[in-house]
């Protein structure tokens, strides 16, 4: 919804916003003429379309763009107002429509989108419908540049020829049973796009609203094909039956990728037999002839839509049931219905794949077993090779089982393993040893190297000889401790006494 001469700046819209009690609506404000009084524009924009917002751009205090992205598609509303003699602002406006229109490239950008231009833009284009009373002066050339650039007004696409007014002018002195003057200066205007279909326009009068000139415009924009994977109102939501669980909102829908020409013949064969067991055309001819009875007289509405739904459930009852006859059938999962797995812990994880692996093991062994016996039995091969490789097995098959273990059992340790780190041990075997003394020498007896190792490390890792710190008398002081409350709290953790319960208990 957009709102005209709202003479307050953007910097205020976050209070504004905070303000509203119903958090259903935001609203998105341009910026303001600070000299001037009619000047700023604001976007009233619902939160379910909130979700695809995504930019603004505040052109000047007339103009206000706000753009809402889709899948492959964008909406671009352009709330303005433009002033009376205010020319710098029409050619504001169309230039950056010619910019936002000739610079975006579909091709280029994969991306459609529809301009919306809506507002109060104190214009006609047909001044003999849109004006009372009447003139015979030809439309405002700025209106007939929006129409050049693309761009159809709303009103006159669903209602070419009638008189509809959005601003009434009055007398000052308000002294006329009537106002003097009559126009449809409020408008909303659409780009052309195949699948954008206008469905309504209407005014409606502000009186007991707002008060103002200027009445209220609405319109119905079917966007349903525009939008990209707008499945939300679709099948999902009309076959899900609110009296079942998520557990039941399992659905089986034909499979017409498996479809082939004798299923759809015995389908079409299976259904003519289901119909003429219900005998549904006599069904249908009695029906029609007590509704041509009941013509003219007083009939019972809701007993004709009773027994029309009645009707209509068995039709759909034959199809139902040739189709689960003949056709293939597959499981649909809807939102609602999805079946979420319990998170399994590590262990669990770990456990469910080495039990896999172990499955897979046993087959290999089992298959290689038997292609050992057909070769042998074929070839009369040596038994060497059955034992070796049933050895060869017996160790795969152990090592299978050690792994296993130590993944069930320690955790850590499997990880370790199965990390890239190297874990060797160090084996000193040799020394340079040298001192004031003596000269350096290479010692390779064990006895020489451990005791140089020993005294080395010690030198290393020795412990640290810190000095105490001297404290001065003032410092001392302040750290003693006072003494005030030594004697009173001397009894603090003694046993509490009966008596002294008791005593507590009378206060």
């Amino acid at each position: 919804m957009a709102i005209s001469e709202t003479n307050t700046d953007y910097r205020q819209e976050y209070f504004i916003n905070q303000d509203i009690k119903s958090k259903v609506y935001s609203i998105i404000f341009s910026e303001r003429d600070q000299k001037t009084k009619g000047s700023g524009t604001a976007l009233v924009i619902h939160n379910k379309w909130m979700k695809h917002y995504y930019s603004v751009v505040r052109v000047s205090p007339y103009i206000l763009v706000v753009k809402f992205l889709f899948i492959q598609r964008e909406i671009w509303v352009w709330s303005i107002y433009a002033a009376p003699n205010n020319q710098n602002m029409r050619k504001n406006l169309i230039d950056e429509l010619i910019i936002a229109m000739e610079g975006h490239d579909r091709s280029v950008h994969n991306t459609v989108v529809l301009h919306v231009v809506l507002g109060d833009f104190n214009d006609t284009i047909n001044n003999r419908i849109d004006r009372s009373p009447s003139t015979g002066q030809p439309g405002s050339q700025f209106l007939m540049q929006l129409s050049q650039l693309g761009l159809y007004d709303v009103c006159r696409s669903l209602y070419p020829d009638a008189e509809m007014f959005t601003h009434e002018k009055w007398d000052k002195n308000k002294s006329k049973s009537g106002p003097i003057s009559k126009s449809r200066i409020d408008q909303i205007w659409i780009t052309h796009e195949p699948d954008v279909i206008p469905v309504e326009f209407s005014v409606h009068s502000s009186q007991m609203i707002t008060n103002s000139h200027h009445s209220i415009i609405s319109t119905t924009i079917d966007i349903s094909g525009f939008i990209r994977n707008n499945f939300r109102h679709c099948v999902p939501d009309q076959l899900q039956d609110s009296d079942l669980g998520d557990k039941h909102q399992n659905k089986r829908i034909v499979d017409f990728s498996k479809i082939t020409n004798v299923q759809w013949e015995n389908f079409t064969e299976t259904l003519d037999r289901e119909i003429e067991a219900w005998d549904f055309q006599q069904l249908i001819d009695g029906f029609n002839s007590e509704i041509q009875l009941r013509d003219g007289k007083d009939t019972d509405e809701e007993e004709i839509k009773r027994r029309f739904n009645e009707l209509w459930d068995n039709v759909m009852s034959a199809i139902s049931i040739a189709m689960n006859i003949e056709l293939p059938m597959k499981l649909v999962k809807y939102p609602g219905s999805r079946n979420t797995r319990h998170k399994l812990s590590f262990a669990d994880k770990t456990m469910r794949h080495t039990t896999k692996l172990e499955s897979l093991i046993r087959k290999i062994c089992k298959d290689t077993g038997r292609r050992g016996t057909i070769v042998q039995n074929s070839k009369n091969a040596n038994s060497t090779f059955s034992w070796k490789m049933a050895q060869r097995l017996s160790k795969i098959q152990e090592s299978i089982e050690k792994r296993c273990n130590i993944i069930h059992s320690d955790i850590p340790k499997w990880l370790l393993s199965t990390q890239d780190a190297v874990k060797e041990h160090i084996i000193i075997d040799r020394a340079v040893i040298s001192n004031k003394n003596e000269s350096v020498r290479l010692a390779i007896d064990p006895n020489t190297i451990r005791t140089h190792a020993k005294d080395t490390f010690a030198g290393i890792l020795r412990k640290r000889n810190t000095k105490s710190i001297e404290q001065d008398v003032f410092w001392s002081n302040i750290y003693r401790p006072k003494g005030e409350f030594t004697e009173c709290m001397a009894n603090l953790m003694d046993e509490i006494t009966l008596e002294e319960w008791q005593r507590t208990l009378e206060l």
